[in-house]
């Protein structure tokens, strides 16, 4: 499989942002929590051994400043791939970052934004711009759910996903549900989850006490988690253990073609009739969608959510199970099915249609 290259994009807010932007009750702590993912996963590395984008940080005062330590940090590290970051001592404050480039030609992003030097701290994050495989997965005590493309991190929480993705669940008993299949990607989930299973239950007490971690009856930690395999290895970008309380497993199955209606990913669970929207991103701002309309658009991003709130259902030609908009369309209360490949081109605007988000079917009455 071909390593895929990044691409940067600038309509896509994190996770946290996309839940302030809904004005999501919890979306403060939510917050709070993605601030300090790397503190969590510097534990997890010390404690069970697995490894992650590490951080180098600094004063932003020191930063700005060139102080000896930055400079030879610059000298040392300006032609390394990065992720440069302005992170808030206060984690209700924005965290503003820039991904893909060189920290050289990263630093005038620094001078684009105004900013209390003495309430932030700049950090550089390891990163490729290549990765065989990128994942986003949950576990629960019900379930262990994701989903895996051969590529970069944002296909996924962008909902990128055109070189095809892999999503699956695992019930608690076991058992394996593909959308396809593939040995070495089920081979590679296996191994991520086996390095997040803890047996020792003296190691379980030390990581409840350190970080309030749960586990499952198995013995896997609970939480939303994030991987990348880098040439380097296997590497984790995030362990969040809010997130898998508002995510329910999907109802999978391997993919198939209907001989009537649509079938994609089911995001977010319920039933929806209405009159289909086909909206292009060019033409948001000179649009009729009335409160109900069945949203049909290739993706979604931020400047989609306005018509997410308004919507009926929500259906995709790309996107995934996990992606942001997804998550988003669930909290919003909005039934959405994406990954539906052709959508836009065989429904158009002013079709009448049954959307089953639980199942994934678009069905023209």
């Amino acid at each position: 499989m071909a390593e895929q290259k990044s691409v940067v994009t600038k309509k896509q807010p994190s996770l946290s942002e996309w839940f302030r932007a809904i004005k999501h009750v919890d979306a403060e702590k939510l917050q709070r929590e993605d601030v300090r993912k790397r503190d969590r996963l510097e534990v997890l590395r010390k404690k069970i051994g697995i490894d992650y984008d590490r951080v180098t940080s600094f004063p932003a005062t020191d930063f700005y400043a060139r102080t000896r330590e930055v400079a030879d940090f610059i000298s040392a590290h300006g032609d390394d791939l990065c992720a440069l970051r302005l992170v808030p001592h206060d984690a209700t404050m924005p965290k503003l970052r820039t991904r893909g480039q060189t920290l050289i030609e990263s630093l005038p992003w620094l001078r684009e934004h105004d900013v209390e030097l003495d309430q932030y701290v700049v950090e550089f994050v390891e990163h490729s711009d290549t990765a065989k495989w990128s994942t986003i997965f949950v576990v629960r005590d019900d379930a262990i759910f994701g989903e895996l493309v051969p590529g970069l991190h944002f296909q996924l929480t962008q909902g990128n996903t055109d070189n095809g993705s892999y999503a699956f669940v695992r019930t608690k008993e076991g058992v394996w549900s593909w959308t396809r299949h593939d040995k070495e990607v089920e081979a590679h989930m296996a191994d991520i989850l086996q390095s997040l299973l803890v047996s020792d239950l003296s190691m379980r007490s030390e990581l409840k006490a350190e970080l309030n971690s749960t586990f499952t009856d198995e013995g896997y930690i609970k939480g939303y988690f994030e991987t990348l395999l880098w040439p380097k290895g296997l590497v984790f970008i995030d362990y969040n253990r809010l997130l898998h309380h508002y995510l329910e497993p999907p109802m999978i199955s391997l993919e198939d073609v209907l001989e009537t209606g649509i079938k994609g990913t089911p995001a977010a669970r319920g039933e929806a009739r209405g009159r289909v929207s086909v909206v292009q991103v060019d033409s948001l701002d000179d649009l009729e969608f009335n409160d109900g309309d069945i949203l049909v658009t290739d993706n979604t991003d931020v400047t989609y959510l306005p018509l997410m709130r308004r919507a009926g259902a929500i259906v995709t030609d790309r996107g995934g199970m996990l992606s942001h908009a997804a998550i988003t369309s669930r909290e919003l209360g909005v039934p959405c099915v994406v990954g539906c490949k052709d959508a836009t081109t065989k429904l158009k605007t002013g079709d009448m249609v049954f959307v089953d988000a639980t199942n994934g079917i678009i069905s023209i009455l």
